[in-house]
């Protein structure tokens, strides 16, 4: 039996700037070569929700769909979705979100603390980009502790 496949640990992970801690991992199962069982729906990677991987499409103000996972093994996990971006005028708390078409790459499946994770993510923005945004980004795991995240590249913007 293999040890379970933390869905990416990315439906609840947030990263404020460079990393930020994930309040607990989702647990999951998978037997053999079987795909892991959680997909996580959206992916916030800011400390305050300004920023998050979710649906195509917004369903509501704050339904913002689920990411579309075309592919979901062992091995890697692709999606395809929007990363919501939120324009904070005139302040985040009343801010517009904005929609940017991406698609997601997950991969190198690596041992962490005794978890099965994805250790890298790559984004591409497949149509228009945010001002001063980067075509394609790696982001890389980081772990401390209990504690897992996702890095924000540093050529991201």
């Amino acid at each position: 039996m293999k040890k379970p496949l933390i869905g990416v640990a990315v439906g609840l992970m947030f990263a404020s700037g460079a990393t930020a801690a994930l309040a607990a991992l989702p647990g999951v199962t998978s037997e053999g070569t079987a795909a892991p069982k959680v997909k996580p729906k959206t992916i916030i990677y800011t400390g305050d929700g300004s920023g998050l991987f979710a649906g195509a499409q917004a369903v509501s103000k704050t339904d913002f769909g689920s990411i579309h996972w075309s592919k979901w093994n062992h091995k890697r996990a692709l999606g395809s979705g929007g990363n919501w971006l939120d324009d904070c005028k005139p302040d985040c708390a009343r801010g517009k979100y904005h929609g940017y078409p991406v698609t997601l790459s997950l991969s190198r499946p690596r041992t962490v603390a005794g978890k099965d994770v994805f250790t890298r993510m790559v984004v591409t923005y497949t149509q228009n980009l945010p001002s001063h945004a980067v075509k394609t980004t790696t982001w890389k795991l980081s772990h401390s502790g209990k504690s897992f995240s996702w890095k924000f590249p540093a050529n991201a913007v």
